[in-house]
């Protein structure tokens, strides 16, 4: 999980899509944002002044924690084993496994999730919001189509599942409100960067889907 402290804009409030342009997401970024447990930011604080916000990743199902962990690490165990074992110092991490690539797991149930279901997504914006997070810099790339729907990619489905859940979550009484900003893949180019013309169908496709949306409104 990484964090990330934002400056507070004077503007006023605008349907405006904010995109992070992330060059060099780590694939070692764990899993997501409560898989370990996230210190509370206290109400009456300073830093309250800023949002914080943290990189949140939509890449987690069985095949992802596969592809990590290795063909030897016993996935249907419950609950998982960690993966890893660290030194004395608290580093220098040893794979247990052959081909893991990761040094811990969620032990708690779910355990081994997916984000194809919606509660691990409304667990992870309430766990956020109860630690005083403001919202989740949320990567996601399309599939470079003009004609791409919700319903096109892995990622664009949990996108739109994710910005449901925050709506749900926000329109709870007394609740804080949560936002989503764009954490844009495409232009990683570490990897293997995007042709101009996949950039500017995926961004299309986000402008036309969320441009309006009041999840993605930064205050």
């Amino acid at each position: 999980m990484k964090r990330r402290r934002r400056a507070r804009r004077r503007r006023a409030p605008v349907a405006a899509v904010l995109v992070a342009l992330t060059f060099a997401l780590s694939g070692c970024a764990a899993s997501g944002v409560v898989k370990r447990r996230v210190s509370a930011v206290p109400a009456g604080s300073s830093l309250r002044l800023i949002p914080m916000f943290v990189h949140y990743y939509l890449w987690w199902d069985s095949g992802h924690w596969r592809s990590k962990l290795g063909s030897a690490y016993p996935t249907s165990a419950h609950p998982p084993p960690l993966p890893a074992t660290l030194a004395s110092n608290g580093c220098s991490a040893k794979a247990d496994y052959h081909g893991d690539t990761l040094i811990d797991v969620p032990t708690t149930p779910p355990g081994l999730f997916t984000q194809d279901d919606p509660a691990v997504l409304a667990r992870d914006v309430q766990q956020a919001s109860a630690a005083n997070i403001d919202g989740f810099t949320v990567s996601w790339a399309g599939n470079g189509r003009a004609t791409q729907t919700a319903t096109s990619a892995v990622f664009s489905r949990r996108l739109a599942a994710l910005v449901n859940a925050v709506r749900i979550h926000d329109a709870q009484p007394g609740s804080r409100p949560f936002h989503l900003e764009l954490g844009y893949e495409g232009l990683d180019n570490a990897r293997r960067p995007r042709p101009t013309a996949w950039v500017r169908n995926d961004l299309a496709y986000f402008t036309r889907t969320y441009a309006d949306n009041a999840v993605f409104r930064i205050p």
